[in-house]
């Protein structure tokens, strides 16, 4: 078994991170696969994730993934556990009473991004609970929450 470190500047292909951004990696060149891994990323940095693949691929204008790829890989591959099917990478999780999903990714101890495409908003968890009281159990309270905190679609001030 074999652990890999890597911290650089500019990891995710030309967004700019806050600092360095680490990635681990574990494992058996035998047989080719990774048996775990991780990110360290600030949460500033996980939503500039989910910002990217809001545009599509996009970031200040240049093309950083393909249109092709983001789409496809926010698309139901596998059904996962409960309701919520899998793409590539990404965990999907069905709105009530929608056909649109939740676009999730998920870490150790509570770290989430949750990105809501139909509203075009990004938000991140960065909680730190390994106890397993968050969870997957509780990603539709949060979700619900959410929007129905949401007073509108846009940020345009109102007059009197």
């Amino acid at each position: 078994m074999v652990s890999l470190k890597f911290a650089y500047p500019g990891a995710h292909g030309g967004v700019p991170t806050r600092k360095e951004a680490g990635v681990n990696a574990i494992c058996e060149p035998a047989k080719s696969k990774v048996e775990a891994g991780g990110l360290y990323l600030s949460g500033e940095d996980l939503a500039k994730i989910g910002y990217l693949y809001l545009h599509d691929g996009a970031w200040d204008g240049k093309q950083i993934v393909s249109k092709e790829w983001v789409k496809e890989s926010v698309t139901p591959f596998i059904k996962a556990e409960e309701d919520y099917q899998y793409g590539f990478k990404w965990w999907l999780m069905p709105l009530k009473n929608s056909q649109q999903y939740v676009w999730m990714e998920r870490g150790l101890g509570g770290q989430e991004l949750l990105v809501f495409p139909e509203n075009q908003m990004i938000v991140v968890f960065t909680g730190w609970d390994i106890s397993g009281s968050a969870g997957p159990e509780h990603e539709h309270e949060y979700a619900a929450r959410v929007l129905a905190a949401m007073r509108t679609k846009s940020c345009g001030a109102q007059t009197h």
